[in-house]
């Protein structure tokens, strides 16, 4: 655990809380590359504008993109759709690169103090953060476990239930409006990373920073101090 609350610079933004949230993709690891082969390939069998891609797929679920792109496809054709396209990303050879900071925060915390809220799939889940070099949680709620992805705050509330905490005990950890979108809606104070979006569509966090770097971890009276650093942070 990091040094005492007391001993470290001031702070731009702090919150106390008893778990983080974090999302995975785009916070904690750098699959951004993988994650369009995979789209576009399979933009490409779909018959969608490849250049479309980009503007959709951060921060959502398979299910959630592929409706969007593609309204009006039944239940059994959505399945399909979806499985095609996790079966794309989970054998991409280079799954994910490590986001600076993501080691030193998990080092940070015990296991009962963290959980990934992802929309990605279980093995796809495992491979990037085996891939970052990180180790996977304890609690890792992913697209298998929720009937609805982000936006909605299924994903976070089934974490609170696994934690057995109450939203106003989290901060949530997410680089995407979606991901904040879902947080909010759980009642989940939450902390946005600039790492996929510009600062200006990620105004409903809590507070904004650059990056993991500039977000340290302490014990404060038995909880967890979520600290920002850093001109960036507010």
């Amino acid at each position: 655990m990091s040094l005492d609350f007391e001993d470290a610079a001031a702070p731009v933004w702090s919150g106390s809380c008893s778990v983080l949230l974090l999302d995975l993709d785009g916070t904690l690891v750098d699959s951004a590359a993988a994650v369009l082969r995979g789209w576009q390939d399979w933009a490409r069998w779909a018959g969608v504008p490849a250049d479309e891609i980009p503007s959709v797929v951060h921060g959502r679920s398979a299910a959630a993109t592929i409706l969007h792109l593609l309204p009006d496809v039944s239940a059994d054709e959505l399945h399909k759709h979806i499985q095609r396209v996790l079966r794309i990303q989970e054998l991409d050879p280079e799954p994910a690169y490590p986001m600076a900071g993501a080691a030193r925060l998990i080092e940070d915390l015990s296991p009962p103090q963290w959980a990934v809220v992802t929309g990605c799939s279980r093995g796809m889940a495992a491979a990037r953060l085996a891939a970052g070099g990180l180790p996977t949680p304890s609690v890792l709620v992913t697209d298998e476990d929720v009937a609805s992805g982000k936006p909605d705050p299924e994903g976070y509330l089934r974490a609170l239930w696994r934690l057995g905490v109450d939203a106003g005990d989290a901060i949530a950890v997410e680089d995407a409006p979606a991901g904040i979108e879902a947080a909010r809606a759980a009642g989940i104070r939450s902390v946005a990373v600039t790492t996929t979006h510009a600062r200006e569509s990620l105004t409903a966090a809590d507070a904004v920073v650059t990056g993991l770097d500039a977000i340290r971890v302490f014990e404060d009276a038995g909880r967890l101090r979520v600290a920002l650093f850093g001109l960036d942070a507010g």
